[in-house]
Formats: C-alpha cells, sequence, structure tokens
C-alpha cells in the first residue's frame, strides 16, 4: 500500500509541477521542454541507474537532439528583434534632430 501510496502522489506531484509550468510558459517553449523530458530520463537513466541504451535508443535520442536542435534555431529565426532600450534612444535636440545622426541625410 505504502509504494502505491507513493507512486500515485509522487505522479500527481509531478504532473502539478509540470501543469503550473505549462501555464507560465509559451506554447514554443512548453513543446520543447515536452519533447526533451524522454531524453532526459533516458540521460538519467544511464547516470543515475547505471542502464546501458540499445542502438535504438541512442538513434531516438540523437533525432530528437537534433528536432529540439532544428525548432530551437528555427524559432529563433522567427523572433523579431529585441526593441531597443528607452536609454539608448538618443532625444531629438532643439533642432527637432537626433544627436549623432547625419544631419544632411534625405
Amino acid at each position: 500500500m505504502l509504494i502505491a501510496w507513493t507512486g500515485l502522489a509522487g505522479s500527481a506531484a509531478a504532473y502539478a509541477v509540470f501543469i503550473y509550468g505549462l501555464n507560465r510558459t509559451t506554447a514554443p517553449t512548453a513543446g520543447t521542454l515536452s519533447l526533451a523530458e524522454p531524453l532526459l530520463a533516458a540521460a538519467l537513466g544511464v547516470l543515475v541507474l547505471h542502464e546501458r541504451l540499445t542502438a535504438s535508443a541512442l538513434i531516438g535520442c540523437a533525432i530528437l537532439i537534433a528536432g529540439l536542435g532544428t525548432v530551437t534555431a528555427i524559432d529563433a529565426l522567427r523572433q523579431p528583434p529585441p526593441a531597443p532600450s528607452p536609454a539608448l534612444i538618443p532625444a531629438p535636440g532643439p533642432s527637432g534632430v537626433c544627436p549623432g545622426l547625419n544631419e544632411n541625410a534625405n
């Protein structure tokens, strides 16, 4: 009974934390983290439990890493560059021209 309770409580706590995190992140980030979950489980199995991955598991891990890298790169390319900080934008001078800009340019 204790083992069942520990498994049930551990699963419930893990899902509660997962849902809490989903509500506080963007869809691309949530998707990327969800895809990384099996990879993390395999890595923890190898590191903590000293399991050995089969060739198909290693191929699957490589595909997951390639997919996550591709999605991350595409997402980075799609995002617009950050807006400059208001402190970095020069204020117009008394003539209405921003200092540091070529005043003769049309």
